[in-house]
């Protein structure tokens, strides 16, 4: 996650190692995760949080040298697809620099 959110928080909020690792630790909960994979790599990680009437995406991250190909895209694609299955909602919103998508 370093790789895709490093340079964001280093301008956002300026980088603090230790308090970084304390927050993680607090808030990273791997049962939420999924790694995304393309071309049998790892290459970047998606959580998301499935509720009873709708389903949190609490991240997407990709890394940088696999960005712009639609890998994302299309990750986030059947995730909505799914929740629309289902008659779920999904939120939406975007943090600072992150990019919105349409779909």
């Amino acid at each position: 996650m370093r790789a895709v959110m490093q340079q964001y928080v280093v301008q956002t909020w300026g980088w603090d190692e230790s308090w970084q690792r304390k927050y993680f630790q607090q808030h990273f909960t791997p049962e939420e995760c999924q790694i995304i994979t393309f071309q049998r790599k790892d290459v970047g990680v998606l959580s998301v949080r499935k509720q009873e009437t709708e389903v949190f995406l609490k991240f997407i991250e990709v890394l940088p040298e696999y960005q712009n190909q639609g890998i994302g895209t299309t990750v986030l694609k059947s995730i909505l697809q799914e929740v629309h299955d289902t008659g779920q909602a999904v939120p939406t919103g975007v943090e600072g620099e992150s990019r919105p998508i349409i779909v």
